[in-house]
């Protein structure tokens, strides 16, 4: 069948990384490992050992180094002449530029000296894959997003994006990008409409079309979009509007109990196919944004503060509080994946506890889906592809950082009381010197170029962004100011920057449709694609 092949392409490796320390004094020559696992690094001012993100100086003789024969470190008098090597370039800032690389790593660690710098990456347990492109939506075969749909990895010539669900129910795939797309082994067929643009089934416009859950039971559609929820026999023959819904009310489609279940807003409503009767279930206090149903008929809805659960008085029983989530999926009956603006987490239902995958990635609505052995969750710059199996591991790399982090404000806390009882004249100057990366490398006098203490104009930000609207994104704005994602998001803040990208991209689009641009030239300027800018309304800013 065409949704399937020998060997599925969703083009993510296992492993990637993380930049987290650079280091620009002393100056850096090279970094190399000896045959024990030890890295050393020859810089200006000593051989330095290197353990994690900590070096202490090993021998004052500077130069570039090499070992000897047990594996100890050594000046290499000859030096390094003619010495080409640009692998991993692709990992540094301005990527563009041919410069020597000199790296080496470890199970945690990987490191590189380039142009007299020493980059630290941590090494992390899944990949990243589709960089620089906001993922909307995922499912077994299919990627989409503002810059193409991908099947198996080969990009489609139409859809040229998607902001809704991407469903499959056997062999049949649903884009809902707006309007609705179907792949079947035999054909792929488009029911839409350009005016006013939306799903189009059997000459019904159903409007701008967010989800589809196919209930195998009843031979039955349900869909959402922006104005009702309906429902459609498996021939997509006669659909029938069930209920009407405001175009900012989000509506989840949970499945079949008894009933069809679904939420709309706050409110949980259940749908029976046989007497086409629609009821009211219960109402909570948040809009739900996400839902999951478990065999044993038991739901979980998700707001963006709180996570509920059905119980036998209830359907909105709160078990758990979380900040700014969106999506969910479950892994078994014990185990959900939780995505929102800030991260990604998964939840135990027996013990009710919450874990940190990741952390200070902004992950988009909709895009979540498990195929047993991995999980896939679009982002704002690419999809992350983990391995199931390395899930133990991610938890424990986020416990230690926070427990590194909770040690060092412990040391932070006692030095600063010291330090207002004996110089608090001078306090004012400490505090905002003591970083958790600093303190470390400051007792070795080095001068340092760390990610946290670069001290980031909102203006300029924005100007750079307006300066390269049809490419900038979160990534860029990092390599150039040298900042990281968790700054953006606090400089910026109560927006976020993908927000802002994407505000000032629609900005452009209006104002050059008004002075007449072709499609072409907006495209170029702005990044989108010529149909997206097609659904763009001159009200929309």
């Amino acid at each position: 069948m065409v949704l399937c092949l020998s060997q599925k392409v969703l083009l993510a490796s296992e492993a990637d990384t993380l930049l987290n320390l650079v280091l620009s004094k002393p100056v850096f020559y090279n970094v190399m490992q000896n045959s024990q696992g030890e890295v050393f690094a020859g810089t200006a001012e000593g051989i330095f050992r290197i353990k994690g993100e900590v070096l202490s100086q090993f021998d004052r003789r500077s130069g570039y180094i090499k070992f000897t024969i047990q594996g100890e470190p050594e000046i290499d008098s000859t030096g390094i002449s003619n010495y080409e090597n640009f692998q991993f370039l692709h990992l540094l800032p301005f990527p563009d530029e041919q410069r020597q690389v000199y790296y080496t790593g470890t199970e945690e660690q990987f490191y590189m000296v380039s142009g007299g710098r020493l980059y630290v990456f941590d090494i992390v347990p899944y990949g990243i894959s589709y960089r620089n492109q906001s993922i909307r939506s995922v499912s077994r075969h299919l990627v989409g997003g503002y810059s193409g749909v991908f099947l198996n990895g080969q990009k489609l010539d139409f859809p040229s994006y998607t902001d809704g669900f991407i469903r499959e129910f056997g062999d049949t795939a649903f884009i809902c990008y707006g309007g609705l797309y179907r792949i079947t082994p035999r054909e792929r067929q488009n029911f839409s409409t350009e005016v006013p643009f939306g799903g189009y089934l059997d000459g019904v416009h159903l409007g701008y079309m967010d989800d589809i859950y196919y209930d195998s039971k009843h031979a039955m559609y349900v869909l959402s979009s922006q104005t009702g929820v309906y429902v459609v026999g498996s021939d997509l023959r006669n659909p029938r509007k069930i209920l009407s819904v405001s175009k900012d009310d989000p509506v989840v489609l949970l499945g079949s109990k008894e009933s069809f279940v679904f939420t709309v807003a706050n409110r949980a409503y259940t749908y029976s196919f046989e007497s086409g009767r629609i009821s009211l279930a219960d109402t909570t206090s948040e809009k739900i944004l996400g839902g999951v149903k478990f065999s044993n008929r038991i739901f979980y809805t998700l707001s963006a503060q709180s996570l509920y659960q059905t119980a036998t008085k209830t359907f909105y029983q709160k078990i758990a509080s979380f900040n700014d989530v969106h999506t969910m999926v479950a892994l078994n009956e014990k185990e959900l994946i939780i995505a929102g603006n800030q991260g990604l987490y998964l939840f135990q239902t027996e013990s009710r506890t919450t874990s940190v995958l990741i952390s200070g990635v902004e992950f988009n609505r909709r895009a979540l889906y498990s195929d047993g052995e991995k999980l896939y969750a679009g982002s704002v710059n690419g999809l992350y592809t983990i391995d199931l199996k390395q899930l133990p591991k991610l938890i424990q790399r986020n416990k230690a950082k926070l427990q590194s982090k909770s040690s060092l404000v412990y040391v932070v806390s006692g030095i600063g009381l010291l330090l207002i009882a004996i110089f608090g004249w001078i306090i004012f100057r400490l505090k905002r010197k003591l970083k958790t990366a600093e303190q470390r490398i400051q007792e070795n006098e080095w001068e340092t170029v760390s990610i946290e203490e670069i001290e980031l104009d909102k203006d300029k930000i924005i100007e750079f962004i307006r300066m390269n609207l049809s490419t900038a994104s979160i990534k860029s704005i990092n390599e150039h100011f040298g900042s990281n994602t968790n700054q953006l998001y606090a400089l910026f803040e109560p927006e976020k920057p993908g927000t802002i990208i994407q505000r000032l991209r629609t900005e452009l689009v209006i104002s050059m449709k008004k002075n007449n641009a072709t499609l072409a030239q907006i495209s170029a300027a702005t990044g989108f694609s010529q149909s997206y800018i097609k659904k763009i309304r001159m009200v929309d800013v």
